[in-house]
């Protein structure tokens, strides 16, 4: 939500999830008109559930994927890892590769694979996006009641700062010496 805010994009936000709305609005002429839509795998595995009961017909199957190619230029699958089958049919219902990403409502997008089609490699989140730098950690089982250490590093638009150390017997057990990185 705070990407497309930052650009001055339209947000279209429905009131509760329903696959039937769902596809009225990529469907739809009505303004705004989705040109970009975001969804964890669960809501794009929702949507397959309905379109295979209810657009069984050929010919409504060729106009949803022509609308769906034309109308909408970006699709984006985030927040869970993205099933190798979900991206598959995906793309044979709507012709869309979903772009998989990385991001918190603490930092923003992070990680995001290419805007490119081919250069996409499923199962991916990509690579850090201008301006995020990432480190890659590993178990520290001498630490003290923790058996991992927790590293992230930021940049400038402000994904630096105080880290909570969670652990599964000790949440929020505290905050890293600063300086620490979300």
């Amino acid at each position: 939500l705070l990407c497309p805010l930052w650009v001055g994009a339209t947000c279209v936000m429905m009131p509760e999830f329903s696959p039937q709305q769902v596809w009225e609005k990529f469907l739809s002429s009505e303004t705004p008109r989705i040109n970009v839509f975001m969804a964890v795998p669960t809501i794009y595995t929702k949507l397959m559930e309905y379109y295979d009961r209810h657009f069984t017909q050929p010919h409504a199957q060729d106009f949803l994927r022509a609308v769906c190619e034309e109308k909408i230029r970006l699709m984006v699958s985030g927040s869970a890892a993205l099933p190798l089958p979900v991206l598959e049919k995906w793309k044979n219902i709507t012709g869309h590769t979903l772009l998989e990403r990385y991001g918190m409502t603490e930092i923003g997008m992070a990680l995001s694979g290419p805007l490119t089609t081919a250069a996409r490699l499923p199962g991916s989140v990509g690579t850090p996006l201008p301006g995020v730098q990432v480190r890659i950690v590993s178990e520290n089982p001498q630490r003290e009641g923790c058996s991992y250490t927790i590293h992230a590093e930021g940049d400038e638009r402000g994904t630096k700062g105080p880290s909570p150390c969670c652990c599964p017997d000790m949440p929020l057990l505290g905050f890293l010496p600063l300086p620490c990185w979300y």
